[in-house]
Order: C-alpha cells, then structure tokens, then sequence
C-alpha cells in the first residue's frame, strides 16, 4: 500500500483508503514529511479542451472562431513571434476563495482520499498545518471564475480569437492538443485567493508527415495567490496545421506560380 508521504509527492496516483490501526500509521508517516521536499512537482496528464484552455472562464462554441487559411509563403514566422511572444492572451480571478466543502466533495467525487486534502486532524499536524488543495481542482474552480454564470475571459475578443490558436496567425485552420505539462511550485490551502495570467510562451515552426509548414503555439498560465506568490505553472502545447485540402490548394499555387512552398 502506498504511503502518505507517496501520495502527497505525487497527487495523480491511484488512491488508497485509510482506517482505523493504518490511519495512526499513515498519521504518523504523514508528519514525517518536509515541505522542502514537495516545493516543486511537475505532471504530465491528459490534454485539457479548448474550452478548458481559455481560462476555464467559458463554454466556447468553436463556430464562432474564424480560422486562418495563409500559404505558407504568405507567412512570416518572425514577425508573428515578435508580435505574440510574451503578449497576456487572458486573465480571471477566483470567484471563490478556496474552501474545505468543495475540496471534500471533489475527493469524494474523485475518489481520493489523501489525508492531506481531507482530514483536517490529521493535516493540521502535518508540515501544512491545515487541509491542502488537490492540484487536480487547480484550472477549474478556485483560479477562474468556473462554467456558469457566463463571463467573458478578458482580453480576448469571442468573435475573433481562434480558440486553438488564442488569437495567433497561422497558415493553417487544424488544430491538435499535444502535451499539457503542470509545475506545482507551492501547495494551496483554504482561504487562499488565486488569479492566473495566460500568455504566448512560444511560436515555432515544426513540420509533420501531414503539413511541412505546421506551426507549435505553446502558452503558459501562471497560478498566483493573494499574495502574488506562483503557486503554480501551466504549459501547453498546440499544433496548428493545414488541412489536405489547403495543403492542395497551396500545391497548386506553386505550380501555377513556379514557387516552392
């Protein structure tokens, strides 16, 4: 069975049930652990949704996102990246502060039983002194203003930011989530107040078997606390690539010009 202080490293991990004799020992291991140890965690998991991506503020109907249709030739890779490297794409602040009730409910939904997310006795022993927040429940709940009611994410325009591109030209109208990459840098405890920043971490060009002018869009959204401390970093990568219709279309053009796209 694996233990507390494996669980607390790793929150991902299978969950395990606590009770009785084996709950005063994974008690006691619990208090063993240093907070140095768990300062920095990084996670690979499942790709979230376009809808998720954009600040988890908003449902987003994908129709409402043009999407661009550049030839290659047309396109200058430099001058987007000095325009959109860097540039703040979205912004949102918790509506709530973070509260023990929707950490309980979400363990329970997700079946995890932590010690460190749900039993305030034991947590208030251990190097926290207090009940921490699942890094699970990060994008969705305390850092954003959630699903409903409706509000716009700021800084983007719903009627012409490409959803899988946040806003950033590309040749191609395809898009494709690759890797969602999550730096846990300090743990989260109730009552913190969290915001997050997103932003255009890079633009590069990067060809597959498909498209030889697909391009990589990677963001990185910043988690603060109410004392403007990251507690957490969220980078991830999209490809963008043309269509087999497009990439015909633009063979075309080359013949028809005497170019080489």
């Amino acid at each position: 069975m694996p233990s507390v202080q494996r669980i607390l490293h790793s929150p991902m991990r299978r969950p395990f049930s606590i009770s009785g004799r084996r709950h005063a020992i994974e008690k006691q291991r619990f208090n063993k652990i240093s907070p140095a140890r768990v300062r920095s965690k990084t996670v690979l998991c499942r790709p979230p949704s376009p809808h998720t991506m954009l600040c988890c503020t908003q449902f987003v109907d994908d129709s409402r996102y043009p999407m661009s249709n550049t030839h290659p030739d047309d396109y200058d890779l430099d001058a987007v990246r000095a325009e959109w490297i860097g540039r703040l794409i979205s912004e949102a602040k918790g509506r709530y502060p973070v509260e023990f009730d929707p950490i309980r409910r979400h363990c329970h939904m997700v079946g995890d039983l932590n010690p460190a997310f749900l039993d305030p006795d034991v947590a208030a022993e251990g190097p926290y002194a207090g009940v921490i927040m699942p890094p699970s429940m990060l994008p969705a709940y305390f850092a954003a203003s959630g699903p409903w009611p409706p509000n716009e994410a700021s800084g983007t325009d719903a009627e012409t930011t490409a959803v899988f591109s946040f806003g950033v030209p590309t040749p191609g109208d395809r898009g494709i989530n690759m890797e969602v990459q999550w730096e846990f840098l300090e743990p989260v405890r109730v009552g913190d107040r969290l915001r997050l920043e997103l932003r255009i971490a890079d633009v590069f060009k990067k060809p597959i078997k498909l498209d030889p002018h697909a391009i990589w869009i990677v963001t990185e959204t910043t988690f603060f606390n109410q004392h403007e401390r990251e507690v957490a970093r969220w980078r991830n990568t999209m490809l963008i690539h043309r269509s087999p219709e497009q990439v015909s279309r633009d063979a075309e053009r080359d013949v028809q010009t005497g170019e080489g796209a």
